[in-house]
């Protein structure tokens, strides 16, 4: 969890992976679906320099930078399957700590989601 400069909770969680936005400050507020992937979200970092919020994934060990409209993109992939905390240092260095071997999944894949038509 990290809240952003307006005062704003971001909430990580996994399976499947979202990452929720709660505006603390305004009574009754509920959570909103701010950024959605694939894979599980295990860690949320603090913000970075633009006041973005940063996560990290499990699966394929990806670190996402999240714009204010809820876009992410990748900013690193781990060797390591699994990304297991993430902080960013005043300067605006984001350390990652990674585990799980990448060649071996234990767990079960995701179950597809959608309809595939063949022409």
């Amino acid at each position: 969890m990290t809240f952003d400069a307006a005062g704003r909770l971001y909430i990580a969680t996994g399976g499947p992976g979202a990452v929720y936005r709660v505006d603390v400050a305004k009574p009754g507020a509920k959570p909103e679906v701010f950024f959605k992937s694939d894979e599980a979200a295990h860690s949320l970092a603090g913000l970075g320099r633009q006041g973005q919020p940063d996560r990290g994934s499990d699966g394929s060990g990806l670190v996402y930078r999240i714009s204010p409209l809820g876009k992410g993109y990748v900013l690193f992939e781990a060797p390591r399957r699994e990304i297991t905390a993430l902080t960013v240092a005043a300067n605006g260095t984001i350390y990652a700590a990674s585990v799980g071997d990448k060649s071996r999944n234990p767990l079960p894949p995701l179950p597809v989601q959608g309809a595939g038509t063949m022409t």
